[in-house]
């Protein structure tokens, strides 16, 4: 029992031992796993956030948004260098002069606003497509840093996982336990097996009862018997 009870000792030892190391390893990989989680959440939001800019109707009120912007900015310059070449005004100018004039700086005026408007039409989608261009540049940066992120999270956690190791001199206690109780169990075994003890009779720890002398009944009866064969 003892040379059992010694291996089954050295084995606990052992198993606590792997077990401590398999949390640690589980741990490690638990960690990584988060991690990638969070990276794989930063990818998707950065995809959600350049299709929320593809759909149709996202797309029709940017271009809107840039076509007003554009004719603003050139309506703001146009005025801005017609006011600076603005012509002086003659001290007195005839009521048919002064019209005339008048007339021919609202056809100008007239004209400057259609190709302003013509100009911020044709430039809004170059301009929305530049846009574009850099929205979807910045989603394909950030899903391929989270996907460089996450590698060398895997790679990293891997690495510590690997080098997890059960505590060896619990192992080493645990086999030293586990083979002192084999070489006890083998010992035993050799040894040669006691003697049989004989009955002895009378002895009251055999359950036997001491023999009885015969009485002169008994000798008669076997006198008797010997004669009449």
């Amino acid at each position: 029992m003892a040379a059992v009870a010694l291996m089954i000792a050295g084995s606990l030892i052992k198993a606590r031992a792997d077990e401590k190391a398999n949390k640690r390893k589980q741990a490690f990989a638990d960690a990584i796993r988060q991690y990638q989680v969070g990276k794989t959440g930063e990818m998707q939001r950065a995809t959600e956030r350049l299709l929320e800019k593809q759909t149709p109707d996202a797309r029709a009120a940017e271009l809107a948004q840039l076509t007003a912007e554009r004719a603003k900015s050139m309506d703001t310059g146009v005025g801005a260098a017609q006011a600076f070449d603005a012509p002086p005004i003659a001290a007195k100018a005839s009521s048919d002069y002064s019209a005339a004039n008048e007339a021919a700086a609202n056809r100008i005026a007239e004209r400057t606003r259609r190709a302003i408007e013509q100009l911020a039409v044709m430039s809004a989608p170059g301009q929305q497509q530049l846009r574009h261009g850099l929205r979807f540049g910045a989603a394909s940066g950030d899903v391929d840093a989270a996907n460089a992120a996450i590698g060398n999270a895997a790679r990293a956690g891997q690495t510590d996982i690997s080098a997890v190791r059960a505590n060896p001199w619990a192992h080493l206690a645990g086999d030293v336990m586990v083979g002192g109780g084999q070489g006890m169990l083998i010992s035993g075994a050799g040894k040669p097996a006691a003697p049989t003890p004989t009955p002895i009779p009378g002895d009251p720890e055999w359950g036997m009862l001491p023999p009885q002398q015969p009485g002169w009944r008994d000798r008669l009866r076997s006198a008797f018997g010997i004669w009449g064969r």
